[in-house]
């Protein structure tokens, strides 16, 4: 049973080496060259679906993810307050989710310093190239053949899927 997520998208341009001191918000918004629009398509290869399933799985499955869809991408985002950027998404004509980027964190900036930190510890870092997903702003909806998703990004543009 796969769903769809609204969220926001970052494509570096640099990279986020591993490095001692944690990375500060302004460090890895200098690392962005562009924000998009997503539809995160959600869901399991496994029989079953995750549930009790455990992290290993999970893990092993790609975190549930089985597609990233961006819209057009945007440049000159660092005029955006992501924060408070609505987000609607639409099945067949009928909204089904609505929210802003708080939800990814309090901020999706919030998230991609997160994920610069954690990867440094990690000895791994970022790629420029690199497209990272910052979590759902809409909440997750299920999605069946035949279903016509839009996700409304208002000035980032809009995002579309047709599932078969």
């Amino acid at each position: 049973m796969p769903a769809v997520e609204g969220e926001f998208a970052f494509r570096l341009d640099e990279d986020l080496p591993p490095q001692v001191a944690a990375y500060t918000n302004a460090e890895v918004a200098r690392a962005i060259d562009a924000v998009a629009g997503a539809i995160e398509v959600v869901g399991t290869r496994l029989a079953g679906g995750l549930a009790g399933k455990g992290r290993f799985l999970m893990t092993s499955d790609g975190g549930a993810n089985v597609a990233l869809i961006t819209g057009p991408w945007k440049t000159d985002w660092r005029a955006l307050d992501l924060r408070t950027h609505r987000v609607a998404i639409r099945i067949n004509g009928k909204e089904r989710g609505r929210g802003e980027g708080a939800r990814a964190l309090g901020d999706p900036m919030n998230v991609m310093v997160w994920l610069a930190n954690q990867q440094s510890k990690s000895g791994r870092g970022l790629k420029v190239g690199g497209i990272i997903s910052t979590g759902t702003c809409t909440g997750l909806d299920g999605v069946k053949p035949g279903d016509h998703v839009l996700a409304d990004f208002g000035s980032l543009g809009c995002v579309e899927a047709k599932f078969q």
